[in-house]
């Protein structure tokens, strides 16, 4: 039965009856000292309720917030968890000289900037940069953002003021985007401890969905977005698509040519490389190309070959050049499969034997375009930018798969203080994606006038 807090008149009427009851006095004047020692009672009672009442809401994991909520994932869950912190924007800057004579070192801690209608965003180097004796510019150089959070990212070449003084240097802008991310909110906590449980018994796809969104680099990049796809035609084969709010979840490098068996003992088939591939290699036997589905086979996640025919005493393998990814996919792949050099920490997610592919999101960019009328009494320019900031958020926390509501984004913006009437413009309808597709934008795609 559900416990049902009562006020106290309630508590006063039902002692007044059950003394009425108990004793047969039933005369008693409104203004006796009986009366007002039951209403006092009943008093006590109606707190005692509401302590009850929020006792219960204390393991009401939606109604928590802020500090409660940290300590009932601490004290609820089995190793407890604790909400992810802001991280600071990185990005790799590049400065440019006209001159070409003499290396021109580019010191550790040179400040760059951007320039936004809320403020200056600065950044600095990381390490130190050089651009090389008959070279107008440098390679891309580490830069971080002064202050962490999601306001310190900044597009692609939008980073482009030297603030601090540079001899030579003429320009600078930054080569990939800047992203950092906000501390976790209660909602984005509360959908990850969610997660998390439903990670535990493993091998299903929303616990491999749940696994994704614990993963975070040690530089504090994390996945935000996870789906979980199986084949049909190919049963214990799948693919999690993933995506880190700012559609960057994609690095790789290139493996070169190399030797994977320079003599062959005899009876060689399975043969591994770097993983996971995100471009297979060619292999060559005896400087012999083979054929990919003929010669031989392969999991890309796995980073495997296998050989229709065993090798012979004396043969050489070798493979062409092959990109790998690094980063946040390597690192989902590595607790999906788990690392035979540390089976404790992370003994792997999927069943024994099946394949799962962990893939980065195709990132689907998306461009908004709104007219705001502002209510009085709010700076126009200012409302322009929370209605942005919001829109911008909101299609960020998508999910892999999920489609962007017209509707729903009117309501993010109307939702701004200040915001009086909106007519979003573009997209004029529903945006729908694939099951491997994500949507996400950024400043410099969205236009609130």
């Amino acid at each position: 039965m559900a416990f049902e807090p009562k006020t106290a008149a309630d508590h006063r009427d039902q002692l007044v009856a059950d003394f009425v009851t108990q004793t047969g006095i039933s005369n008693l004047r409104e203004n006796s000292v009986l009366l007002q020692i039951l209403a006092a009672l009943g008093v006590k009672l109606e707190e005692a309720d509401f302590a009850i009442h929020q006792l219960r809401d204390l393991h009401n994991m939606d109604l928590l917030q802020a500090e409660d909520l940290d300590e009932y994932a601490q004290a609820v869950l089995p190793d407890g968890m604790i909400r992810k912190s802001a991280t600071v924007a990185t990005s790799k800057q590049i400065f440019i000289r006209t001159v070409t004579d003499g290396e021109l070192s580019i010191p550790l801690g040179t400040a760059v900037a951007r320039d936004t209608p809320t403020g200056r965003l600065t950044y600095a180097t990381t390490v130190a940069g050089v651009i090389e004796d008959g070279e107008t510019t440098s390679d891309a150089i580490s830069i971080s953002a002064a202050v962490p959070g999601a306001a310190s990212s900044s597009p692609q070449q939008t980073i482009d003021i030297l603030v601090s003084n540079v001899d030579e240097i003429t320009s600078t802008y930054n080569s990939v985007p800047a992203s950092g991310q906000d501390s976790e909110n209660d909602e984005e906590f509360r959908v990850r401890i969610r997660s998390f449980v439903r990670s535990l018994p493993r091998c299903t796809a929303s616990a491999l969905e749940g696994l994704m969104r614990q993963i975070t680099l040690s530089g504090g990049r994390r996945i935000t977005s996870a789906w979980a796809v199986v084949d049909p035609t190919a049963p214990g084969v799948g693919a999690i698509y993933i995506d880190d709010g700012y559609g960057t979840v994609e690095e790789h490098e290139t493996v070169p040519f190399g030797t994977l068996i320079s003599t062959a003992v005899g009876s060689e088939r399975l043969i591994y490389t770097r993983k996971p591939w995100k471009t297979a290699p060619a292999i060559y036997i005896d400087g012999a190309v083979q054929a990919d589905g003929v010669d031989y086979t392969t999991v890309s996640a796995w980073g495997q070959i296998r050989l229709t025919s065993v090798l012979t005493a004396g043969q050489t393998l070798t493979h062409g050049s092959y990109t790998v990814y690094t980063g946040l996919v390597a690192e989902a792949q590595r607790q999906v499969d788990g690392d035979p050099a540390d089976r404790v920490n992370v003994p792997g997610y999927r069943a024994a034997w099946a394949i799962v592919s962990v893939l980065p999101a195709t990132v689907k960019w998306q461009t908004v375009g709104a007219f705001l009328v502002t209510k009085d009494g709010y700076d126009d320019e200012e409302t322009e930018s929370l209605v942005a900031e919001a829109t911008i958020n909101y299609i960020n926390s998508l999910n892999v798969g999920e489609p962007l509501y017209w509707t729903r984004l009117i309501g993010v913006m109307m939702a701004v203080p200040g915001a009086l009437k909106v007519t979003v413009t573009t997209p004029a309808e529903d945006t729908h994606v694939l099951d491997n597709e994500v949507l996400r934008t950024d400043s410099d795609k969205v236009s609130i006038v």
